[in-house]
């Protein structure tokens, strides 16, 4: 038979009687008795050595009275920590919003909430949902989110792009997008990583079109001459690719 949780207050009564227990557990004498003869049984130890109304902790009672008052602790500091966790504002809260939304939070919200309560955790790496992992560039901040007190993940670029000019933290953005928002530095003067492009045809057919050849000379053309730009060598703000 286990214990009873009850009886264990039987040993953290500081009084060495009967009466006395009963007075700081606010019990009659009976059930003071009861406790302790209870836990007795179900640990098949003798606790106290009573003698008239006084007693005694025997060495295995003091051994349970440890156990006793370390459970007593951890229970109030649990308390303790479930009353301040409902009152202080401090820690990560998720959030799910429309993706139309996102954007308006973040810049709008934020950064207020953040001024009123400072003890809400901030997110120093601005990451990629899973499923936009596959292209290499935006994997390159991996490495470091288990340095990272906090992380923020979104689905999309635009949004990424958004939460790091609120202030969401450092992210790793495609130079095209970033370079033109005043509110963004580069943290490196050279890109971090560059994506080859390629033209893929469907068939022969197709690649013989008049048509597809023309869009495909224009789409050259396009590429070759704005490749400084796109690829980030250069980061002029106010200009745009021809």
């Amino acid at each position: 038979m286990d214990p009873e949780w009850s009886d264990f207050k039987v040993l953290q009564a500081r009084a060495g009687s009967v009466a006395g227990a009963a007075r700081e557990l606010q019990v009659d004498h009976s059930t003071v008795s009861r406790r302790l003869a209870a836990l007795e049984e179900a640990l098949g130890a003798k606790l106290a050595i009573r003698g008239g109304r006084d007693f005694n902790w025997t060495a295995k009672g003091r051994t349970m009275l440890a156990a006793a008052e370390a459970m007593q602790s951890a229970a109030a500091q649990a308390t303790r920590s479930v009353r301040s966790a409902k009152a202080e504002v401090k820690g990560t809260v998720r959030v799910s919003f429309p993706p139309g939304l996102v954007p308006y939070a973040i810049r709008l919200m934020l950064p207020a909430l953040r001024e009123r309560h400072p003890g809400l955790a901030r997110h120093p790496l601005v990451l990629y949902a899973e499923s936009m992992l596959t292209n290499a560039p935006l994997r390159w901040l991996e490495t470091y989110k288990d340095a990272a007190p906090q992380v923020s993940r979104f689905d999309n670029l635009e949004i990424v792009c958004q939460a790091t000019a609120a202030d969401a933290g450092i992210a790793v953005l495609p130079c095209l997008i970033g370079d033109p928002v005043a509110s963004l530095e580069r943290v490196f003067p050279e890109p971090v990583s560059v994506n080859t492009a390629w033209i893929v045809y469907h068939d022969e057919t197709v690649r013989d079109s008049a048509r597809v050849r023309t869009v495909v000379e224009a789409l050259v053309a396009f590429f070759e001459h704005n490749a400084a730009l796109l690829t980030g060598v250069i980061a002029t703000r106010d200009e745009a690719p021809t």
